[in-house]
């Protein structure tokens, strides 16, 4: 079989088919290694846990509605007087929906709800909580304020499953806790202290 130089034969074609393949292969191979973000560092190990509590705060500022429970509250000054039980499950969804905050910190409320109905029963009343429970307050930081010296003086501390974000603020001048955990792979708020 003769073949003319300017017409490659069926076995050459596919080895060029081939070769062209498999570069393809190697350059997309490279290009998406190095379009791969590297590891994340030690470093950034933070990041996550403080992303979380600037995600809480810009909630607490874009939806202020479904973070203060005070509406499910009949009040005698500053006791509570009866706790509309349809409304505190309401709450507690709307916080669970978040995503924010970690199973235990959700019990917890249920508990503190669930005592606050007992002390009603027996006393007539019960003690309301007078602060703002999120940046544990009377006088809590404005959000914009909070936002800011949460990123610039976060102090973060990662153990295994447990972090700790820590900020301090000037006005008013205290510090502030928030205590993570990881839940369903995500980091949840489980205390403010």
């Amino acid at each position: 079989m003769h073949t003319h130089p300017k017409y490659p034969t069926r076995s050459a074609t596919w080895l060029l088919i081939l070769a062209v393949i498999i570069s393809s292969c190697q350059t997309t191979s490279t290009t998406l290694s190095e379009s791969q973000p590297p590891a994340e560092a030690p470093a950034q190990e933070g990041a996550a846990p403080l992303s979380t509590v600037s995600s809480l705060i810009g909630w607490l500022k874009n939806h202020p509605e479904q973070a203060d429970e005070r509406g499910c509250f009949t009040m005698d000054g500053v006791d509570v007087t009866d706790v509309d039980t349809v409304c505190i499950r309401q709450h507690i969804q709307s916080l669970r929906t978040t995503g924010l905050f970690a199973s235990s910190y959700l019990h917890g409320l249920e508990e503190e709800y669930a005592r606050m109905q007992q002390a009603i029963k027996q006393e007539g009343y019960a003690a309301s909580k007078d602060y703002d429970r999120y940046f544990n307050s009377q006088d809590p930081p404005a959000y914009d304020a909070a936002l800011t010296q949460l990123g610039a003086a976060a102090q973060i501390k990662v153990a295994g499953p447990e972090a700790t974000v820590a900020v301090t603020f000037t006005e008013p001048s205290y510090t502030l806790t928030y205590r993570l955990r990881q839940e369903d792979g995500k980091w949840k708020i489980a205390h403010i202290d």
